[in-house]
């Protein structure tokens, strides 16, 4: 945020300077900020954006076409980062496979998430209450009409804001741009990797948050300017809004005291919430609460039913709660998930041979071989287990 700023800061400086900018070293100087803002988040690849909003807003149409072309530099380096972030985002470690039909959605359905997203943020951003780490993740159903109310709506007050620029100014416009640039990229239009979890998370409205409360607080202060308020009532009532900011922060902070307190607080929210589901239960694995871990883990293969990790991790509980039985069943549709998993094939012949089915967990320790001839782990099961058979044929 800090690089983000300054370059904002250092190119305005620039481009107003009365020398060339390609001589001045603020230009520069703003060009390495923005790098590495970028580096640091890629998010910030909406700042050429944004300068436009600005230089638009300042009333300087006349020399726009060539402040563009001095951000040109910009904008090429926002486009390189947007497209490395969109394709790691969208083929992050098997994301697609088990992002399902979250990933599928129609072109009439991601427009209508992204009016859903965008009147999201604008109400948490207004009446934060109810906040969570992870959000229920809504239906969308375009076969009718009212879900499409929602990005229609806001393109209609997009529109208005440009229409009525004369009579209100540009400022409304400019926030609402710059809200809609910021939150752009996380309103689903493009798949992105939370996608699996939910549309919309908190941390995706902090950059175009900005726009709406200054505008926000500005029209306030306007208001109360006009309406001849006196000075004492407006510091009282800025404090009265500052301390109910403060208590609806103090209490949320406590929710990040430790990764339990939030998952708990998470799934208490929303308990569909399958990550959550799965990391709480794993932290009352290391608890050795594996029963609880256990329901947790069943919740979460509820809401994930093509997530291998969670399979794997429901079937090592029971074969360490000796029932090898359900974690033959468990260890058999990880490996069929993730094909080529060497750990799920390991614990499978493990679990046939508690069961004495030697034939079965000899087989599982070669298919781990011929995935990998060298593998320790499997070749000391395989010893273990001929010892075995060798005990049981020998005469008593």
């Amino acid at each position: 945020i800090y690089c983000f700023i300054c370059s904002k800061l250092k190119v305005e400086g620039s481009l107003t300077a009365q020398t060339s900018p390609f001589r001045n070293r603020l230009y520069w100087l703003s060009l390495l900020l923005f790098f590495f803002a970028l580096a640091a988040k890629t998010v910030t690849c909406v700042l050429p954006l944004l300068l436009f909003l600005l230089l638009w807003w300042k009333n300087e149409e006349e020399s726009l076409k060539q402040k563009l072309f001095l951000l040109l530099p910009f904008f090429i380096l926002a486009f390189i980062a947007a497209w490395v972030t969109i394709h790691f985002e969208s083929g992050n470690a098997g994301a697609e496979a088990n992002a399902g039909a979250v990933w599928q959605l129609s072109l009439s359905e991601r427009f209508i998430n992204a009016g859903f997203v965008a009147w999201f943020y604008l109400s948490k951003i207004f009446y934060p209450a109810n906040l969570s780490f992870i959000y229920p993740q809504w239906s969308i159903n375009a076969k009718i009409l009212l879900p499409y109310f929602a990005p229609l709506s806001f393109g209609v007050l997009l529109i208005l804001s440009l229409l009525l620029q004369k009579k209100i100014g540009k400022a409304p416009a400019v926030a609402l741009f710059w809200y809609s640039f910021c939150v752009g990229p996380s309103m689903g239009v493009l798949n992105f990797y939370f996608m699996r979890y939910s549309f919309v998370q908190d941390h995706f409205a902090y950059l175009g948050s900005v726009a709406p409360i200054t505008l926000f607080t500005a029209f306030t202060a306007y208001s109360l300017h006009k309406l001849n308020t006196p000075k004492t009532v407006m510091i009282v009532s800025g404090a009265s809004l500052l301390l109910i900011a403060a208590s609806l922060s103090i209490p949320h902070q406590n929710i990040y005291a430790s990764a339990e307190s939030l998952w708990e607080d998470t799934i208490k929210k929303n308990p569909n919430a399958w990550m959550a589901q799965f990391n709480l239960a794993m932290i009352r694995y290391k608890q050795e609460r594996k029963k609880e871990a256990l329901m947790h883990l069943f919740e979460a293969v509820r809401e994930s039913p093509k997530d291998a990790r969670i399979t794997y991790n429901i079937a090592t509980i029971f074969l360490e709660l000796h029932q090898p039985k359900k974690a033959e069943r468990y260890f058999t549709l990880s490996c069929k998930l993730k094909p080529g998993a060497i750990s799920p094939l390991i614990g499978l012949g493990v679990a046939r041979a508690k069961q004495q089915n030697f034939s079965g967990a000899m087989h599982a320790f070669q298919q781990v071989l011929h995935i990998d001839s060298n593998n320790r782990e499997a070749k000391q099961n395989m010893l273990l287990l001929l010892q075995q058979m060798q005990k049981l044929k020998k005469p008593s």
